[in-house]
């Protein structure tokens, strides 16, 4: 993974964060920056809590919608189908946040958008997709089904030295950096956004 480029640099942004586990684990396992975006605060408080008692660097949670941060910050997205409660009322957290499909319309769209506006070899990880289709450019470099749905890594515009570099990861996970006991067999992919190359990585502050 080391060879993969400047892992320190790459930023990821997880839409729709829920409890944390993804950044908590991301941070843990790479040396990423990861940044959580929920809009139910008692979300946001747990994955903090979590983050300050275990001293896990790199991390931030945010109370925010998605759609008012500045993406261009970011070089990395995890989707983890985070709209799609706004289709199916059984599928709902709670009750503390407005869902509508109108929601979930103006969200994929706003999705699309960004990521659209994103350069080349920006990196966006799916499980069950992000509900709706990526846009033009961003090639699907590597897929896993994991228990319930299929893990998938997207790249803008790849690079063949990305594509190489993949290649290599996809192989085994003996190419990765080591996971914190008990993480899941998703981590090794989870690990895989973090292997930007010196043109892909933003330098954008904390």
């Amino acid at each position: 993974m080391h060879e993969a480029g400047p892992v320190q640099e790459t930023r990821v942004l997880d839409v729709g964060s829920g409890p944390g586990k993804f950044c908590l684990v991301g941070a843990l396992a790479t040396l990423g920056h990861f940044t959580g975006v929920e809009q139910r605060p008692h979300l946001v408080e747990l994955s903090r809590s979590f983050a300050h008692k275990y001293a896990i660097p790199r991390v931030h949670f945010l109370c925010a919608n998605a759609g008012d941060l500045d993406w261009s910050r970011y070089n990395a997205f995890y989707f983890y189908n985070p709209f799609y409660e706004n289709l199916d009322p059984d599928k709902k957290l709670d009750e503390s946040v407005e869902l509508s499909p109108s929601l979930h319309d103006r969200y994929i769209k706003m999705t699309q958008e960004r990521l659209v506006q994103a350069p080349s070899g920006t990196r966006v990880v799916t499980f069950h997709g992000m509900g709706g289709d990526m846009p033009g450019g961003y090639e699907r470099v590597l897929q896993e089904f994991q228990d319930i749905g299929f893990l998938e890594l997207w790249i803008k515009n790849p690079s063949p030295e990305e594509l190489i570099s993949l290649e290599r990861i996809s192989r085994g996970p003996e190419t990765c950096l080591s996971a914190p006991d008990g993480a899941s067999e998703e981590t090794r992919l989870w690990v895989s956004i973090c292997a930007s190359t010196d043109d892909t990585a933003h330098a954008a502050e904390d």
